[in-house]
Order: structure tokens, then C-alpha cells, then sequence
């Protein structure tokens, strides 16, 4: 019977690296689909494998200079003042709407009143009879609710863009505080793992070093040692997952401070379209479109 259960370990640790290297592969396709490189397609068997070490280090950091990077460098947060600029704009022209017109208005205009149509444009340059206007209109609406309902609402509008603006800074301020959380997490169960890995490790030498010594192998002692090789395997991956977890953690970090693309040195730049630009300059194999006039 020990014997029978030793053969289904081996046969089971035989299938965990059948759906390991599956895993492997599938992560490399996706890797693979993210860059995008020409030179290594989705449909080759190229294996992309990282080319250096998971960061591992202690990283220290200042939740103030984290908060003030966050709000300096979220787009969320100059979406959000961009939108209670507007809506302050707006609100000025409607309280402008409420206040009384004064119109002015002048008007100069030369005659030429001659019998024929020479003598009167021999007038109208002498300019010697002219005519001069100046009027006021002031106008004062009764009770003016169209412009007092229209102020009110953009009022409204103005305190909902200042109140979204403050949830906004207030859920940055929390995913911040949570990746900082995940941060000093994985970084603590990195030294736990690490510990219960090299424990792992001693158990199973000081379990090879007996094996040295006896004259042949019980299944008993068989048994434990498969035991020990993969309590060994299951400290070796939860310390890798820590690690990887850790990694991710950071990522996030910088993601959720706006400053990822310049951790990694990537220049986004979106290209202009000049104004003159035409259709036929862009899509040159559409064909064209005769025109009306045409």
C-alpha cells in the first residue's frame, strides 16, 4: 500500500509540471500579445522569459510625498478641476444674465439730397449734410426667473464638479493608502515564506544525510521523504508567489501615483492632425468622393 501511494505522489508531482509548463506558455502568449513585436508574434514558439530577478528590497516611502505625487500627477485630478474651472465660467455668465440691459447704440449718416444723382454723390463726399444719432435702451426684467433659474443651476452644477473633486482626491488618497498597505504586506510574507522555505530545506538535507547511512530504503522512509520534497515544493512556491506578489504590488503603486509610464521611461505622445489635413492624405487607397460641384 505504501508503495501504491509513493507511485501515485510521483505520478501526481509528474502532472503538476505537465500543467506548470501549460502555464508557462500560456503567459507567454499573453506577454507576447501585450508587446506586440513583430519579430515575436502569438503564433511562434518563442518562450518569453524574464530576463532579470524579482525585486525583492525593502523600499522605504512617505505616504505624504506618495499623496502629493498622486494628486499631482493623477489625470483624474485635473479632469476635476478642469470641470469646476468650466462650471465657475459658467455660473459668471449666468450671474452676468441676471443683471439689468444697457444698450447703446449710435448711428452716423450722410445725405446727399441733390436734384441729380452726380450732384448728390458731390454731396455725400463733401459731406455736408450728416446726421448723428445716440440712443439708450435699459431694460429690467420683472422678477426675471429665466435668469435666476439658469444662475441657480449652474450654481448646482458648480457645487456637484466641487464635490465630485473632493471624492475624487478622497478615492486617491485611499487607493494609495491600500497599494502602500500591499506593499508592506507582501514584503513582510516575503521574509515568512523565505523562512518556512529554508526550513523546508534543512528538514529534507537532514533527511538525505540519514538516508546516507542506512543500508536500503522502507517504504515508511520513502514515504516521508516524497512528504518532505513536497512540503519543500509548497515553501518554494509560496515564497516565489510572495515575491510576485510583491512586484505586483509595487506596480500598482506607481500605477495608482500616475507615475508608472516615467518609472518605466515610456513616452506617450499623441500625434497632431494639422487642420489642413484632408481625408485623401490620411486614407490614400480609399477612393474618392466626387463632389456635388463635380
Amino acid at each position: 500500500a505504501n508503495l501504491s501511494n509513493d507511485a501515485a505522489a510521483v505520478k501526481a508531482r509528474r502532472a503538476d509540471v505537465i500543467r506548470g509548463r501549460r502555464v508557462l506558455r500560456t503567459a507567454s502568449d499573453q506577454l507576447k500579445a501585450l508587446l506586440n513585436d513583430p519579430a515575436i508574434t502569438v503564433g511562434s514558439e518563442v518562450l518569453v522569459l524574464p530576463a532579470d530577478e524579482p525585486v525583492s528590497s525593502a523600499i522605504e516611502f512617505s505616504l505624504l510625498d506618495l499623496v502629493d505625487s498622486a494628486l499631482q500627477h493623477r489625470p483624474e485630478i485635473q479632469r476635476a478641476l478642469l470641470s469646476i474651472d468650466n462650471t465657475s465660467i459658467r455660473q459668471q455668465v449666468a450671474d452676468n444674465a441676471k443683471l439689468p440691459q444697457l444698450n447703446l447704440r449710435t448711428l452716423v449718416r450722410l445725405n446727399g439730397p441733390g436734384a441729380t444723382i452726380n450732384r448728390s454723390a458731390d454731396q455725400l463726399t463733401d459731406a455736408g449734410f450728416i446726421d448723428y444719432q445716440i440712443g439708450l435702451n435699459f431694460e429690467i426684467p420683472l422678477g426675471n426667473r429665466l435668469a435666476e433659474s439658469g444662475a441657480r443651476v449652474r450654481r448646482l452644477e458648480r457645487q456637484q464638479a466641487v464635490v465630485a473633486y473632493r471624492n475624487t482626491v478622497i478615492g486617491i488618497v485611499a487607493e494609495v493608502k491600500n497599494r502602500l498597505r500591499d506593499v508592506e504586506t507582501n514584503y513582510q510574507l516575503i521574509s515568512q515564506t523565505r523562512t518556512a522555505r529554508i526550513a523546508a530545506t534543512n528538514d529534507l538535507r537532514t533527511l538525505e544525510a540519514e538516508e546516507q547511512t542506512i543500508q536500503g530504503l522502507t517504504p515508511e522512509f520513502l514515504n516521508l521523504k516524497l512528504t518532505r520534497q513536497q512540503a519543500l515544493a509548497a515553501a518554494e512556491q509560496q515564497e516565489i508567489t510572495a515575491l510576485s506578489d510583491y512586484n505586483t504590488a509595487l506596480a500598482s503603486l506607481y500605477s495608482a501615483l500616475g507615475t508608472a509610464l516615467d518609472r518605466n521611461q515610456i513616452v506617450f505622445s499623441v500625434p497632431a492632425v494639422r487642420p489642413e489635413t484632408r481625408a485623401d492624405d490620411l486614407f490614400p487607397d480609399w477612393p474618392s468622393v466626387p463632389s456635388r460641384d463635380q
